[in-house]
C-alpha cells in the first residue's frame, strides 16, 4: 500500500502493511493480549513482530502497584498456527 510500512515476521513466512503512524516492532519483538481485571494477566493470545498504534494510548495503575502501565489504542502482529487444520481453526 502506497505510504504504509510493511510489517515483516521470517519466522512465519509472514508480512503485511500498517498505516505510517503505526509504530513497528523487532520481528522478535512479542506482546500479548489478556483479560480485562485478570489479576494473573493470563495471555489470551500472544503474537510477534507487532506494530502499535498510540503506545500511550492509556496510562493507569489498575493493580493499585503504584506503577503507571500503559495501554496502545490498537496492536497487530503475526503468529504461527502450525497445529491448526484449516484458516478457520487457525483464526479462532
Amino acid at each position: 500500500m502506497p505510504g504504509w510500512k510493511t510489517v515483516v515476521n521470517p519466522q512465519c513466512g509472514i508480512a503485511f502493511d500498517v498505516p505510517v503512524d503505526w509504530a513497528v516492532k523487532s520481528s522478535g519483538w512479542v506482546t500479548y493480549v489478556g483479560e480485562n481485571g485478570d489479576p494473573e494477566e493470563t495471555p489470551l493470545v500472544g503474537f510477534a513482530a507487532p506494530a502499535i498504534l498510540n503506545e500511550k494510548w492509556c496510562r493507569s495503575d489498575d493493580d493499585d502497584n503504584g506503577t503507571q502501565e500503559d495501554t496502545p489504542l490498537a496492536s497487530v502482529g503475526s503468529r504461527a498456527e502450525p497445529d491448526a487444520r484449516g484458516t478457520a481453526e487457525a483464526a479462532r
